[in-house]
């Protein structure tokens, strides 16, 4: 490269994708917290189990092992339609995804009594309601269940993790049932979960048929309208959503969605796209995982940092992939560090934002020297 840098005059641009990685990168091995993976992500196990339907039910067309499909293939609505009832009437409702969001109340309350006891020893939780009719706020059970339900509803965490394993935030369920006694009693706690885990559950199964569209409509564009019919092992029903490596770890793919605030990681965010399908997947690559600072991946990080810093040496420049999907505390960090070694160093960025405030937000802190676009988002 440097006698074309002398004799011609060139520089040279060099791709890199700290976004992602190639489902079979053998490292992933060394350091499963590199990617979104069901364990440090557990919301993401009612989405695995989804994902795990659906390529199921297409090793068994593939093998003709459903009647269904004497053959193979996909070639029309029908055949989309039979893929559906089996997996919205069967295979979905074996894996009983909604009880993933539903709390086992007997747990969580002796959870939550151990934790005032230890917490604030001195406080006493009522067990049983008591009505205070000299006070004016709280008359009723319903008036305390009215009021700790919100504090439940907020404080509610590990969803879609495990059956029956939503839990609280006891810190703060625990300030607001101190700061309240005794006014709030177990009891009215227990009836407030008891109204939170229909709830929880109508959540869940909203999700799951909203997954169950998205894998309809996409099964239209994947097998009807591309003549993509055929079923294979390598050619499966729709791209996975989740690379199973060699240890077992399943961890989350990566896509892009149509609309997407780029600030958020939208594999760990509460938003469950993965479940709701929401995101357009790259069944090859796996999504990485660098936390909000070095301490959450320390080895990503390193590897990361090595890996532009040798780029930088060698080449004149390069374009980051997906830089959206990059969270930008970590696009900052890696061009530092590419910048250290090679001060002159240019970048390119794809960056598909919806605003020019967020682009300049982006080249402030981050430093691009050009974007690159699709013409549909050039303006």
């Amino acid at each position: 490269m440097n006698t074309f840098r002398k004799k011609y005059n060139c520089l040279f641009i060099i791709d890199i994708v700290p976004n992602h990685t190639s489902f079979d990168s053998p490292w992933l091995l060394e350091c499963p917290d590199a990617a979104y993976n069901t364990k440090n992500t557990p919301a993401l196990t009612s989405a695995y189990l989804f994902d795990e339907a659906i390529q199921h039910l297409s090793v068994q067309i593939m093998k003709g092992e459903r009647k269904e499909f004497p053959e193979p293939f996909i070639r029309n609505e029908d055949d989309v339609n039979k893929v559906m009832h089996i997996l919205a009437n069967e295979m979905i409702p074996e894996r009983k995804i909604h009880e993933y969001f539903l709390f086992s109340i007997g747990k969580v309350m002796e959870e939550l009594r151990k934790y005032v006891r230890k917490t604030y020893p001195d406080v006493r939780i009522p067990d049983q309601h008591i009505d205070y009719e000299e006070d004016m706020n709280i008359t009723s059970v319903d008036d305390a269940i009215a009021m700790i339900f919100p504090q439940l509803e907020k404080h509610q965490k590990n969803l879609g993790a495990a059956p029956f394993g939503a839990t609280l935030d006891m810190k703060p369920i625990c300030e607001f049932l101190v700061k309240n006694a005794p006014k709030i009693s177990y009891e009215a706690v227990q009836i407030a979960l008891k109204k939170l885990n229909p709830k929880n559950e109508e959540m869940a199964r909203g999700y799951i048929n909203e997954g169950l569209g998205a894998v309809r409509e996409n099964l239209m564009q994947e097998r009807i309208f591309s003549g993509n019919h055929k079923i294979t092992e390598t050619n499966q029903l729709l791209p996975p959503y989740f690379t199973v490596l060699k240890d077992g770890t399943k961890c989350a793919n990566n896509g892009w969605m149509y609309v997407q605030d780029i600030n958020e990681s939208f594999a760990d965010c509460p938003h469950f796209h993965y479940l709701r399908r929401h995101v357009v997947i790259w069944g090859d690559l796996v999504k990485l995982r660098y936390g909000n600072s070095k301490e959450d991946c320390p080895y990503l990080w390193r590897r990361m940092k090595k890996h532009v810093q040798m780029m930088a040496k060698a080449f004149d420049g390069f374009r980051i992939d997906n830089s959206h999907s990059t969270p930008m505390h970590v696009c900052e960090y890696l061009i530092r560090k590419a910048r250290k070694v090679n001060p002159a160093f240019y970048v390119f960025a794809e960056l598909f934002t919806e605003s020019v405030e967020t682009d300049a937000l982006y080249q402030k802190r981050v430093g691009f020297n050009s974007l690159v676009r699709e013409v549909m988002r050039v303006s």
